[in-house]
């Protein structure tokens, strides 16, 4: 029985096309999702075709870049929305 809301935000999103922390986000997925109830935050700009779940876990884009100077305000974005939706987020990205 899925009980813990986890959301996972700081990447360009699921299916990983890039390496690194999308290729962690979807190996938790792969392997979690039957535990958790996962949402992934994903960029729009990176990912147009919009599915809106992968292998059980909702996506979520935001209309942003994840990298470069956008990804600022696609973090701020993601955590708004995450904030009081979620029992925990998984932050990810580089500092």
């Amino acid at each position: 029985m899925k009980t813990m809301k986890i959301a996972i935000i700081g990447t360009n999103g699921i299916p990983s096309k890039y390496g690194g922390f999308e290729t962690l986000v979807e190996n938790l997925v792969i392997h979690l999702s039957t535990q958790y109830h996962l949402t992934v935050f994903c960029s729009s700009k990176t990912n147009p075709n919009k599915i809106p779940d992968y292998n059980g876990c909702k996506l979520i884009y935001i209309p942003l870049k994840a990298n470069g100077p956008q990804a600022i305000l696609y973090d701020i974005i993601s955590l708004i929305i995450s904030y009081r939706s979620f029992d925990k987020i998984l932050i990810l990205g580089q500092s």
